[in-house]
């Protein structure tokens, strides 16, 4: 009986850098080449009506802790930004998400909706001033980059200075998710062990510290 009560979901965490954008690397750029990774939800849980059903709604790796709990009857651990995928399943259209954001070991912001994707880079994530650079950045700079997602899957072709309205309603719903988040202050030097370590699994680069 076990079956019935169970559900069953695979996710990968992200893809790679594989020269897409010039890198070669794990998981180091936000492009769809590291982001865009499948979700597949099955088990006895689901009800029979709902499986072998694709959806292509956006859904974010925050959202697996909700959607369990949710079909397990409990709550959720708190708090949680993620939410239950349980009317994406039933296929309301209205459930899917308008966007979802990013933030990457290199200093990357992103936001990506059905079609665009926003990029946010060149400050690096151990700048005790990021936020501060962050919200100062132009947006018609170098830092910033708009991608017509759905045209152009391999997101190479900047279109920022034709686009700059989206571009601007873009980086003001990023910039309010930035600072919905929770920050920490607390920072520390790595010693030669975690740096030989971050080193080896490819996380870290000289100059940088922890925080």
């Amino acid at each position: 009986g076990l079956w019935d009560s169970t559900l069953i979901v695979i996710v990968s965490d992200h893809g790679e850098d594989l020269q897409d954008h010039g890198m070669t690397n794990h998981r180091a750029f936000l492009y769809d080449s590291t982001t865009l990774v499948p979700m597949l939800i099955g088990g006895g849980a689901l009800p029979k009506a709902w499986r072998g059903k694709t959806h292509d709604a956006l859904v974010d790796a925050v959202d697996v802790t909700p959607t369990i709990t949710d079909f397990a009857g409990i709550a959720a651990p708190q708090p949680q930004r993620g939410r239950s995928l349980r009317r994406v399943l039933m296929g309301e259209q209205d459930a899917a998400a308008k966007a979802v954001f990013q933030s990457g070991v290199r200093g990357h912001l992103s936001m990506r909706t059905k079609t665009h994707r926003l990029v946010y880079q060149g400050t690096q994530p151990a700048s005790l001033d990021y936020a501060e650079r962050f919200l100062a950045a132009p947006l018609n700079s170098t830092h910033f980059e708009l991608f017509h997602s759905e045209k152009d899957p391999g997101e190479l072709q900047n279109i920022l200075e034709t686009d700059l309205e989206r571009a601007r309603a873009m980086r003001e719903a990023m910039t309010a998710w930035y600072q919905s988040l929770e920050t920490s202050t607390v920072s520390r030097e790595l010693d030669e062990k975690e740096r030989k370590m971050l080193r080896d699994a490819g996380y870290w680069e000289a100059g940088e510290v922890s925080h």
